[in-house]
């Protein structure tokens, strides 16, 4: 087992480099919904899928936001004396755990500048430079404006602007493994289930009665929104990766190649991929709650080595 030392300058480095890395991505919460995925298979949560010419797998039925949460958690959920000031601790209502994620923000700015910290369900964003707030060195400013409601992650998983499919496995298999490949990573708009339809819109207190009807991008096979930004306006979507066993089923799996089409949409470019060093060091120095004797494998017991191999850079 490798094991190393490190301080608070080390894990706010690691930190650091990780949401550089991750603003270099194109499509940023691409990557972490594939983060995310490789947690759910590793614990086995979300059945994968591998080989079109295999029967498919069954699906599990997931509960996606708390199921994301669990997921972030285990990657960065930490004891908050591990990292907080004691007036730190007690400006978040002194819980008893937080998660600090480099990879997300609490509004809708996205900088190198703040890191995203959840604690008693409300999230900050936290300025990297201040060291009372995440290097326990001094006493935090606290002029930072009011909490938000903690980061949804429904529409990521979706098929809206997700990666949710309603194409079964049950009947891509039954396409052959060719055709099915072809199917899966065809656009949505051109997906034979795809179109505009009529539907209701969503009830409003401000418009009692029915909803009225408008002209909606869904799915035909079942009258779901899909690959769209509002009221018949179309939006790109996201690769089709989460499916469902059978045909209206809420069982869910990833299909075959999810990992390469997520990885493909949100880093088109090539970019470097954050760091698998700056990771490890990061998931085991909260886990443990200190520097010490820090285990570089933890990772790989959230993550399978293929799926960090395609996640990460070396």
């Amino acid at each position: 087992m490798l094991t190393f030392d490190a301080d608070h300058s080390d894990l706010q480095q690691a930190l650091q480099r990780l949401r550089v890395d991750y603003l270099g991505l194109k499509e940023r919460r691409r990557w972490y919904s594939a983060l995310v995925c490789g947690v759910l298979v590793e614990d086995g949560q979300l059945p994968e899928w591998t080989d079109w010419s295999a029967p498919p797998p069954s699906g599990a039925p997931i509960q996606i936001t708390p199921a994301v949460d669990a997921a972030i958690d285990a990657l960065f959920g930490t004891d908050p004396n591990t990292v907080l000031h004691p007036s730190a601790i007690a400006a978040l209502g002194n819980p008893k755990r937080v998660v600090i994620d480099p990879l997300r923000q609490a509004g809708r700015r996205l900088t190198k500048a703040s890191l995203c910290v959840v604690a008693n369900g409300r999230r900050w964003d936290i300025p990297v430079s201040d060291p009372g707030w995440l290097w326990n060195a001094g006493t935090p400013r606290t002029n930072y404006g009011a909490s938000r409601a903690q980061i949804k992650h429904s529409n990521d998983y979706g098929a809206q602007q997700g990666i949710l499919c309603y194409m079964s496995a049950e009947d891509l298999f039954d396409l052959g493994p060719t055709t099915a490949d072809s199917t899966i990573s065809t656009h949505r708009h051109n997906c034979q289930h795809w179109g505009v339809q009529t539907l209701p819109g969503r009830p409003s207190a401000k418009h009692p009665g029915a909803p009225p009807q408008q002209p909606t991008p869904s799915c035909g096979l079942n009258n779901v929104q899909c690959a769209a930004k509002g009221a018949g306006q179309k939006g790109p979507g996201g690769p089709r990766a989460l499916i469902p066993d059978t045909l209206n089923s809420a069982k869910r799996l990833l299909a075959p190649g999810s990992f390469d089409r997520i990885l493909e949409d949100a880093n088109p470019d090539n970019n470097p991929l954050p760091s698998r060093g700056a990771m490890a060091l990061v998931v085991d120095f909260y886990a443990k709650g200190h520097g010490y004797a820090l285990n570089a494998n933890r990772l790989l017991q959230l993550i399978s080595p293929r799926h960090l191999a395609m996640l990460f850079s070396p």
